[in-house]
């Protein structure tokens, strides 16, 4: 509450509510997580916009459907500016995992087909940085074969990253799954922050777009 003081000067004065009117405390308290909450929105909309308009952009890659005949039957994702190591590591035949094929049904704008949204922002988003991967692979660790949806070569130290996104987090049998697989990738050397990129959908399936941009700048870029 506003007052004049005896010189002419407003001054904030406060007042403390009663214990009684409860009704009025509950509406101040919806008020200001109403109003955190539309400042985060405006946060989050300016930052999806930003990216939106990066992704937008035109990429000055190369799609894989050309190089097919070059690099065998991979289908790899390619950048012309690479280095003659990186380009050499993109050139390797690799096994690709061919279960449920029919699902990939979402292309990056490097010509690769992944299977979901999710790793379609990613895909995207390492493409934009032009970082070297390589998309579902079969990759042996002990008796069991897995296949991380992102095999990354980092371009800074030539070192192996595996990504793996976790999409389905309401599904249980998914979930075990994980988490048989990350025991594996542990049992083999493979940990987070380390060389293993972990990210999750939130449970509306949707992902955060800055998490992804953040998780390549501070740990894929030099």
């Amino acid at each position: 509450m506003s007052e004049k003081n005896e010189s002419g000067q407003w001054r904030q004065k406060k007042k403390y509510i009663r214990r009684e009117n409860i009704e009025l405390v509950k509406a101040l308290q919806n008020k200001k997580l109403r109003t955190t909450q539309l400042r985060e929105a405006r946060k989050r909309l300016k930052a999806v916009q930003g990216c939106r308009k990066a992704y937008e952009g035109e990429c000055t890659c190369v799609c894989s459907e050309p190089l097919k005949g070059r690099y065998g039957n991979n289908d790899v994702y390619y950048c012309k500016d690479w280095d003659e190591e990186i380009k050499t590591w993109v050139a390797q035949n690799e096994r690709y995992n061919t279960k449920n094929i029919q699902h990939k049904v979402f292309m990056t704008k490097g010509g690769i087909s992944v299977r979901s949204k999710s790793e379609l922002f990613i895909a995207d988003a390492l493409e934009l940085y032009h970082i070297p991967y390589k998309y579902d692979t079969v990759m042996a660790l002990g008796e069991r074969s897995v296949s991380p949806d992102f095999k990354i070569l980092r371009p800074y130290d030539k070192k192996i990253i595996l990504w793996e996104h976790y999409g389905l987090v309401n599904n249980e049998s998914y979930l075990s799954d994980s988490e048989r697989k990350r025991r594996t990738y542990k049992e083999h050397g493979f940990v987070p922050w380390d060389n293993l990129i972990e990210t999750y959908d939130q449970k509306n399936g949707s992902i955060d777009i800055r998490t992804i941009d953040t998780l390549i700048q501070g740990f894929l870029l030099l």
